[in-house]
């Protein structure tokens, strides 16, 4: 396997790859191949897999019924898929990640795959349907073929793609890994607070860091798997599905002149929210629809914890380990955030966490809402 990826990645420099076709048979059969799956037998490499059980009214051009790559063990005398694989142009992923998680979800609608992998050959994003929940959470582990260390690609390939594995031992690893990602997430809150007290007090940061989870977070992690786990990356999770990319700045955004017509979305900057029902929040160019205030808290400090995970050490969100309230929001590291908040409280709160994460509190962070019925005829 190493010479294998040794190899692509010279086709890489050469820029051999093209298109997704060149990925999908040069690059993903060949690795399949090396991990034991006949590629040259279609009823095991089935390009193109038809998804029977696919709510037909949402197949349409752009979220095709059919999957790029599915890996199945004829042996057992099933067309089950164990494997799902959606396969980008290289380069392209990040421009298509949202669209591609959405098509993962709705192939793993009704017959859910062991695994699930969305790449352009370079990135290798492995998903754990079986988990349960929105379909991007159960992201467990992202590998970059050109810039991560080969042996740590090559045991993630193995662990959770060796046909050999398939279905049981390749899910058990996948389980351990993600579980693993929730851990990391406890030492990223106090990894900062750690290395301070450390650098003040010549202490040992991971003795530290040990100490502060056990106190505040009421966690137990010990020395050796703090210490074997301080550099590892978390991998992204994005906010697909429910997401879409927008294409500019929203069209009312921050104008001063005439509203918009009556039930669309008003994107204008307010001083107060009340009477006006939330409908979108866009972070950095990313529109997720929502429904209550209370969502766009949850997205905008979701965003911040993935994104700058050193700002939850840092006090900045002012998070909880527990719910101290019915309304509390649980955020993607396990913690809590205030719910109980008007409308332009909400926004007050996500625009100042934006602030503090160093982006424009205004041109980063677009609120979406429309003149409620019982406001537009007081005016």
């Amino acid at each position: 396997m190493k010479k294998t990826i040794e190899d692509i990645r010279k086709l890489f420099t050469d820029n051999a790859f093209k298109d997704e076709q060149h990925v999908r048979f040069s690059l993903v059969g060949r690795v399949c191949q090396k991990l034991g799956w006949d590629i040259w037998n279609p009823k095991e490499f089935y390009t193109e897999y038809p998804v029977k059980r696919y709510p037909p009214q949402e197949v349409t051009v752009d979220l095709r019924g059919r999957v790029d790559v599915a890996l199945i063990l004829p042996e057992k005398n099933s067309d089950i898929a164990e494997v799902f694989i959606e396969i980008k142009t290289p380069y392209k992923l990040q421009s298509e990640l949202v669209s591609g998680e959405i098509q993962l979800k709705r192939y793993n609608w009704w017959d859910k795959s062991a695994i699930s992998v969305l790449t352009d050959g370079i990135i290798w994003r492995f998903y754990l349907p079986s988990i349960g929940g929105a379909f991007e959470t159960s992201l467990f582990s992202e590998i970059d073929l050109l810039r991560d260390d080969i042996e740590s690609i090559c045991t993630v390939f193995d662990q959770v793609l060796r046909r050999d594995n398939f279905r049981k031992q390749a899910v058990e690893s996948a389980e351990i890994i993600f579980d693993e990602i929730a851990r990391i997430k406890k030492l990223y809150n106090v990894k900062t607070e750690a290395e301070d007290i450390a650098k003040k007090t010549g202490l040992s940061k991971y003795t530290l860091a040990s100490q502060i989870l056990k106190n505040q977070h009421n966690y137990d992690m010990d020395i050796p798997e703090i210490e074997r786990l301080w550099d590892r990356r978390i991998p992204k999770v994005t906010q697909a599905p429910a997401a879409e990319k927008q294409p500019g700045k929203p069209k009312y955004e921050g104008r001063p002149d005439t509203p918009p017509p009556s039930g669309e979305i008003d994107y204008r900057v307010t001083q107060d929210y009340s009477f006006k029902p939330a409908r979108a929040v866009v972070i950095k160019g990313t529109k997720i629809t929502v429904r209550y205030w209370w969502e766009i808290k949850k997205h905008v400090f979701n965003f911040l914890i993935d994104n700058h995970p050193t700002l939850v050490s840092s006090h900045s969100l002012y998070l909880t380990a527990k719910q101290n309230d019915s309304m509390d929001i649980k955020l993607n590291n396990g913690m809590y955030t205030r719910g109980r908040l008007s409308a332009s409280d909400v926004v007050k709160q996500c625009r100042l966490a934006m602030k503090t994460a160093g982006y424009d509190p205004i041109n980063d962070l677009h609120i979406g809402y429309i003149e409620s019925e019982h406001k537009r005829k007081g005016e």
